[in-house]
């Protein structure tokens, strides 16, 4: 797909979808210059930050228990901000 720097620019969206689905996108500019716009990976292959550091999960501990579940730590909660207003 051969584009002009100002096409690219109107139609980022849907170069950015195409480059996603693996293909190349040659920028031609006014003075002759020429780029090209590809995906560093493809979708497919790229990790999300869950896969990369999802063995770190629950290997640190903070000393506090589940502050959700400790009706203590909850029982004011929002009444601060409510009073400000």
């Amino acid at each position: 797909m051969t584009l002009t720097l100002r096409e690219f620019q109107r139609s980022l969206a849907k170069v950015r979808r195409a480059a996603d689905a693996g293909t190349e996108i040659l920028i031609t500019e006014r003075s002759g210059a020429n780029y090209v716009f590809k995906a560093a990976k493809p979708l497919a292959q790229r990790k999300t930050f869950g896969a990369m550091a999802g063995h770190h999960f629950g290997c640190f501990a903070s000393g506090l228990g589940d502050l959700s579940t400790n009706k203590q730590h909850l029982a004011d909660f929002g009444k601060k901000s409510a009073a400000r207003r």
